[in-house]
């Protein structure tokens, strides 16, 4: 999809005077693979290290991520970080999260990242009118 920053644009009055929809450029990678991607991704929440992820109601995956930071005079520095979409049938939301130096007794991204990845997509995904499809 071609990136758009602004969905409609208003008069004084509200009424519309222009709108913008996504424009499809080309695929990226093939149904088959972003299929297997949705399953490992869902895998990593259901079974794996995002379990902090999940959002009830929801089938989400995610990927977690920890990186040293280069940048820092503390050598022991990182980031935490959390890619996660949802629903998985049919992606509605992505989000990433990342945590700059957190000071906590871990730097893992499935244990700081990921809750704040969960609440993101739980209020959007309510906000958006998507209903939860599952409530086990």
């Amino acid at each position: 999809m071609q990136p758009y920053m602004v969905q409609k644009i208003t008069d004084a009055a509200g009424r519309t005077v222009q709108e913008f929809s996504p424009t499809v450029r080309r695929r990226v990678i093939s149904e088959q693979t972003s299929a297997t991607m949705r399953e490992l991704m869902e895998y990593t929440v259901t079974d794996g290290n995002g379990k902090n992820a999940a959002v009830k109601g929801y089938r989400v995956g995610g990927k977690s991520g920890t990186s040293q930071k280069l940048d820092s005079a503390d050598e022991k520095a990182r980031i935490a970080s959390f890619v996660a979409a949802a629903p998985m049938d049919a992606p509605r939301l992505a989000v990433l999260v990342c945590l700059d130096e957190p000071h906590s007794w871990t730097t893992a991204g499935g244990s700081l990242s990921a809750p704040v990845a969960a609440a993101v997509l739980r209020d959007s995904l309510e906000y958006l009118g998507v209903l939860p499809q599952n409530t086990d």
